[in-house]
């Protein structure tokens, strides 16, 4: 037999806990915002269960007749006919139209969550209750058997399709003011308690959505709102924030001015708006959040606001009109197409506070315009890349020559060529330290003693300083500056491999393995990418890794064969 909802014996489970404010971790000032917060009635309950996708379970309990549970209303009634899964069914007693499920194994994945928003009011203050709740109906229990408990955070619940109510937020309006508090387990002194926090975000959402379901809601008792001192703010919500209501009471709470700045013509201010409640985007440089009266709203006067939007079809973001509002604090006037202009040198990668610094927007605008003309121009991110490497190297950029070469691209790529120089001594400075402070020297002339070897027209180099390595790695075009440091700390064992008669002159590079006394790499231009690697070096490699398994070993099978040639 399936519990009816109307039988006094077995009132309705609701799976809800309202804010238990004498709870030791409240304070006062918790207490005072959530003491007197009305508890949800079973109406208010019952018509959330409206919301949901009503179903009638049934089973057979003789030949002729069958038993069935509406969700709808959550009472049991018995039919003589026979029913049909998944076809639609009238509940003899509420009336409603359901799709008949058979109890039993199709029902045990049946879930459905919805959030609602619940404005309720104090019985005396003039405070009034946002509560934002995730409501869910499961259906994975036997309600042939209503003794079937289930136990949760220490309490029995009979399962059944009744709501499972989760409260996340709490919105508490008082004139003038808004606090919202976030709900959240804590497990303390061995028991499950609820805690309740401020949520430090001036306006959050009421529900965030997720990869799984987003955050629609439906609002409940909207028309209380209409009886308390939210009634104007609720009266000109725009109809595109509809579905904000709860976040455009609370901007309105805080910033009564944004009532007034939604009712007005200007497209730009309701753009303003509507950013602070979607997306939480100040633009502090156009409006005054806290002012009372509509004049003192905006920071640029309206002819200017005028002007912006008779402009903005050139796809004028509001970006453009806080750098327009930025340089009219500073008491400069610059025209929206410069504005513009500056907003597009924003979305490149390099510090934008630091280079508005040193250019002006407008002899920066005028320059590019004559290197468009004279043809040098290519593009703003080559000009700010020379800025970069003119600040490395030094450069006096206060010197409008050097701050506006007369070509771009010859002024860039000097730039560059003496950054490279100026890093490359910067790590032989480095490099050097570091030789010093892990006793390279002393390695040097044991590595000159170990690996002192000659095969036809090559020879083995030491590396004597980092610097070398570095070099080698630059003239040949391969990786080996990075080994450097590796090399001076003892991790491995670089050499050079040069002719003898040039031994000054890069010609392979050889990374050895002294532990394992073997070759791993040998590598000359670019890494042979572009030509073979020629037989004299295949022939030294050969020879040179039988020396490194075995000196002793292959300077005495030199010695025989030498012997051997000149009998």
């Amino acid at each position: 037999m399936w519990k009816d909802a109307d039988k006094p014996d077995q009132s309705q489970t609701l799976l809800i806990d309202i804010p238990d404010v004498a709870a030791s971790n409240i304070t006062e000032q918790k207490k005072k915002d959530l003491l007197g917060l009305p508890n949800i009635t079973e109406k208010e309950i019952r018509q959330m269960n409206t919301f949901f996708q009503p179903y009638i379970f049934y089973h057979k309990i003789s030949k002729n007749e069958t038993e069935c549970f509406c969700t709808a209303c959550n009472r049991s009634f018995i039919v003589n006919t026979t029913l049909y899964h998944k076809t639609p069914e009238i509940c003899l007693h509420c009336r409603t139209t359901a799709t008949a499920i058979a109890a039993g194994f199709s029902q045990k994945d049946k879930t459905e969550t919805i959030n609602f928003v619940l404005f309720k009011k104090h019985k005396t203050k003039d405070i009034v209750y946002a509560i934002c709740l995730n409501a869910g109906k499961r259906y994975n229990g036997d309600y042939r058997n209503w003794y079937n408990r289930l136990r949760i955070c220490g309490k029995d619940f009979l399962r059944q399709p009744d709501l499972e109510c989760d409260v996340l937020k709490i919105y508490v309006f008082k004139p003038g003011e808004c606090r919202v508090y976030r709900r959240q387990y804590s497990y303390h002194d061995n028991k499950i308690k609820w805690i309740y926090t401020i949520v430090k975000k001036k306006i959050p959402q009421a529900f965030s959505a997720t990869m799984y379901k987003p955050a629609d809601k439906i609002i409940l008792n909207k028309e209380l709102l209409f009886k308390t001192h939210l009634k104007y703010y609720a009266k000109a919500l725009p109809l595109a924030l509809s579905d904000r209501l709860v976040e455009w009471l609370n901007l309105c709470s805080l910033y009564p001015i944004a009532e007034i700045a939604a009712k007005s013509k200007s497209t730009t201010i309701q753009r303003i708006v509507q950013d602070r409640l979607c997306y939480d985007i100040s633009y502090l440089d156009i409006v005054n959040w806290k002012a009372k009266k509509p004049k003192d709203f905006l920071k640029i006067s309206l002819n200017e606001l005028k002007e912006f939007e008779q402009r903005s079809n050139k796809a004028y973001s509001l970006k453009t009109l806080e750098v327009f509002a930025r340089h009219k604090k500073k008491g400069e006037k610059l025209s929206f197409d410069l504005c513009q202009y500056e907003c597009n040198l924003m979305n490149y990668d390099y510090n934008y506070k630091e280079i508005m610094k040193i250019i002006d927007i407008k002899m920066l605008w005028n320059y590019k315009k004559r290197q468009q003309k004279n043809g040098t121009w290519k593009g703003e991110r080559t000009y700010l890349d020379y800025l970069d490497h003119a600040q490395k190297c030094g450069y006096d950029l206060a010197q409008s020559n050097i701050l506006y070469p007369r070509d771009i691209q010859q002024a860039h790529d000097d730039a560059v060529a003496n950054w490279q120089i100026v890093r490359a001594e910067a790590e032989k400075k480095e490099a050097e330290r570091e030789a010093l402070k892990y006793g390279y020297p002393e390695r040097y002339k044991k590595l000159c003693k170990k690996y002192a070897f000659e095969y036809g027209d090559l020879t083995i180099v030491v590396p004597k300083l980092a610097s070398e390595i570095i070099d080698e790695g630059r003239i040949l075009q391969h990786c080996v500056g990075g080994y450097a440091s590796r090399h001076i700390q003892g991790k491995t064992t670089i050499l050079f491999l040069r002719h003898k008669n040039e031994p000054e002159k890069p010609y392979y590079t050889i990374e050895i393995d002294e532990g394992e006394r073997r070759l791993i790499q040998c590598h000359g231009f670019k890494n042979e990418w572009e030509n073979k690697k020629a037989e004299e070096v295949k022939a030294f490699e050969k020879e040179f890794a039988k020396f490194i398994k075995s000196p002793k070993k292959y300077k005495a099978e030199r010695k025989d064969e030498e012997c051997r040639k000149s009998a």
